[in-house]
């Protein structure tokens, strides 16, 4: 959730609500920090950076 941030208000509206059988499908916008996500899985060692080379 550090990379993640909703761009609404928080509040869903009635046509981002969606039933299907006992459950529902919400729709909402998110933003996402792709440099400090990137950042942090170079870190990890998830994979490379760029500017390691091949």
């Amino acid at each position: 959730m550090k990379f993640v941030s909703i761009t609404n208000d928080g509040s869903v509206s009635a046509g981002d609500r969606l039933k299907v059988g006992k459950e529902y499908k919400i729709g909402v916008i998110v933003s996402v920090n792709v440099a400090a996500l990137r950042a942090d899985l170079e870190n990890a060692g998830m994979f490379k950076g760029l500017s390691s080379g091949f």
